[in-house]
Parts: C-alpha cells; sequence; structure tokens
C-alpha cells in the first residue's frame, strides 16, 4: 500500500447498517479522485450482509478493521472505534487530514475537489480547525461558495485536519471522549478558530435509518433541510468565499479574527472547570442550590 503517496484519508466506523451502508460506500468509493485516498473502515460486530457489502467496495488503499464492541454502551463503541480509525490514519498512515462519514452519510461526487481546494488554501492557517460538510441552506446563488465559521465540528460528516487532531490526541482529551460525544467535547477549541463550510451541502444524511442517537422520524426538520441543501448543489467552476449567516442548529457565528480573544478565554474557562478541582467545585455548587432551593418557602 502507497500510503505515504496519500495526502488524506476517509475513516468510517459502521455497525449492523446494511441498509444504507452500500449507498454509503458506493458515495466514498464512487467520489471523484477517491481512488488516491486511504480508507479506514471500523466493523463492529458480525453482520454478514454488511461485511459483504465491505468486501465489495474495498480496494487496495482500504484497511479494515474489526471489533466486538462487548460491554460497551453505543456511545462508548462509536467514539471508540473513531478515535481507533482517527489514529490509524494520521499516526500510521502519516495523513495530512481525515474525512470522518458516519454510515448514515453520503457525499456528492465533487467533494473531495473542494476538500483539496480548501485545504491547500488555509493549511497554513492556525486558526483553521478543518471542514464541516453539512449545511441547510439551499439557494441557487450558492453554488461554487462557502463560509468560514465559528462552530463546532459535524461529527457525521466533517473533516479534521492534523493540527487539530494534536488536540484530539491528548490524553485528557481522548479520556474524555471515550464517554463523550466527540463533537461537543471539543467544540470550545474548535471555536477559538473556524471551520469550512460549502454554502450548499456536500453530504445527505439518513440517520433516521437504525440509528442509536438521532431523530428516528424521516421527515425531521434536520434531515428535510440538509437534504433540499444537498439536491440544490451542483458541481461549481471554482470555489469562492462568500461568508454567510447559517441556520444550521445550534447557529453557528461568521468567524470574525477580532473575536479571537473572547472565545480563547471560553476554551481556557472550559478546561478549567473540566480538571479535577473545576469537576469537585461544580459538583459543589449544585448541592448547594439543591439545599437552597429545598430551604425556600413553597409558594
Amino acid at each position: 500500500m502507497k500510503s505515504q503517496t496519500f495526502k488524506g484519508a476517509f475513516v468510517l466506523a459502521t455497525y449492523q447498517r446494511p441498509e444504507i451502508l452500500s449507498k454509503v460506500l458506493q458515495a466514498i468509493y464512487g467520489a471523484d479522485n477517491s481512488s488516491i485516498y486511504n480508507k479506514v473502515i471500523i466493523f463492529q460486530g458480525n453482520d454478514e450482509k454488511s461485511l459483504e457489502i465491505i468486501n465489495h467496495f474495498k480496494d487496495e488503499a482500504t484497511i479494515l478493521v474489526r471489533v466486538s464492541g462487548k460491554d460497551k454502551s453505543p456511545l462508548e463503541n462509536i467514539t471508540n472505534n473513531y478515535l481507533m480509525g482517527l489514529e490509524i490514519a494520521f499516526e500510521y498512515l502519516a495523513v495530512d487530514y481525515v474525512i470522518e462519514v458516519e454510515d448514515d452519510s453520503v457525499i456528492a461526487p465533487h467533494t473531495l475537489e473542494f476538500i483539496d481546494q480548501i485545504f491547500e488554501k488555509y493549511k497554513s492557517n492556525r486558526k483553521f480547525r478543518g471542514i464541516n460538510l453539512g449545511s441547510y441552506e439551499n439557494r441557487q446563488e450558492l453554488i461554487g461558495t462557502y463560509s468560514l465559521l465559528r462552530t463546532g465540528f459535524h461529527a457525521t460528516h466533517g473533516v479534521i485536519v492534523k493540527r487539530s487532531w494534536k488536540y484530539i490526541s491528548r490524553r485528557r482529551i481522548t479520556t474524555r471522549i471515550r464517554t463523550s460525544p466527540l463533537d461537543s467535547t471539543v467544540e470550545p477549541y474548535w471555536k477559538t478558530g473556524f471551520s469550512v463550510t460549502p454554502n450548499l451541502s456536500l453530504c445527505e444524511n439518513f440517520g433516521w435509518l437504525n440509528g442509536t442517537h438521532a431523530s428516528n422520524d424521516s421527515k425531521d426538520i434536520h434531515y428535510k433541510s440538509i437534504s433540499a441543501s444537498f439536491q440544490a448543489q451542483t458541481r461549481p467552476k471554482k470555489w469562492n468565499e462568500l461568508t454567510i449567516e447559517h441556520t444550521w442548529n445550534p447557529n453557528p457565528r461568521k468567524y470574525r479574527w477580532v473575536d479571537n480573544w473572547k472565545f480563547q478565554i471560553y476554551y481556557l474557562m472550559d478546561v478549567v472547570k473540566k480538571t479535577h478541582t473545576g469537576i469537585k467545585i461544580g459538583e459543589s455548587i449544585k448541592v448547594t442550590k439543591s439545599s437552597l432551593k429545598q430551604r425556600l418557602p413553597k409558594k
């Protein structure tokens, strides 16, 4: 495997979702220039149909890792599987960025072209945290444009650059992620910089299909909005920055460098809160509030 010549890699964790897995892998392996990207697939369980689908698509650039997931909660399995995939990609394959796609999301054929252009343009910027591929906007005039946003990481379909991996791979962060969602854990750090987001979605999500942590209603506004945006996307001649207000929930903010100091303070406050001492203080405050509430006369 010519791993050192590859600049990027896909990381996909999957568990018994054959009803959508074939479509997800078709989008990944069928994307333009996909053959020069590594694919790290963490396959949990023993579902023979899923394994058959993976074996049908995998190429010489694919690394397949099988895990049992026994005695762990769904959240622990999701986070542990992705951490394993990220470590393989960044530490063993030595890639510059990872495209994380969950097994219920598909990407547009020209997604890798967009990612490559954005990475080349912003890779030297210390505030560049990565790329989110999802959007709710669907106006045709937004074709070929993207925004610089101060927002969290879209764990279902996003790109993590090596600089951000160095933060994630710190022991205290990986320890926290193993029992907490990756996106919410890293959000305070992510917001100290910017994520690039296409103004029209480059992915579509089918999280209602046998999911573990998302709405099981196919008519949920999240799925409908991202699908409408995805359907509005066509291959642009070139990509240009046009930072707009996005309606993604929770609402991201336009990135302005003058606000960096403010979000750096928020990040440091979050760090303090999650130290051993900070947790103890937080627990004491909760106990005090509860005690005071019990003492107040009932109306």
